[in-house]
């Protein structure tokens, strides 16, 4: 989440501008809901053709912070009663736009408050930018 509200001007409009990017980087995080890791593996090996695995934060790294993991669990459960409630709806609309609003607003001061702590942790991603890229997702 860190890296993407980090980012400006990209193409799918997923960046630092979004007014929900933690609410789209929420609806990927439960895409696989439910599905164990060999099933999420095979289901990207059969959208993508192939997989690569590399990791994302360093494996010596110190605990998450208890605001960063308070906020994401925060969202993470209003995720679950705005799904509950509105299904795929965007979390601009709905009866929970003002949380969404508070939520989304708190996600970015932690983050950006934690920054040297998530700066870090996080392994280079130059690889994903890359085949993202590459696969034409901006």
């Amino acid at each position: 989440m860190f890296r993407v509200l980090q980012r400006v001007n990209h193409p799918g409009n997923l960046d630092k501008s979004s007014p929900n990017a933690g609410y789209v980087l929420l609806m990927f995080y439960h895409l696989y809901e439910g599905k164990n890791h060999r099933e999420f593996e095979n289901d990207l090996v059969e959208r993508f053709g192939s997989i690569v695995k590399m990791p994302l934060l360093k494996a010596d790294r110190s605990p998450l912070p208890d605001p960063v993991k308070s906020i994401l669990e925060e969202g993470i459960n209003l995720y679950k009663l705005h799904t509950i409630s509105h299904g795929r709806l965007d979390s601009t609309k709905g009866s929970y736009t003002k949380d969404w609003a508070k939520w989304e607003k708190q996600l970015r001061e932690i983050l950006y408050g934690n920054s040297e702590y998530l700066n870090t942790v996080q392994e280079e991603a130059l690889f994903w930018v890359w085949m993202m890229e590459k696969r034409g997702y901006g």
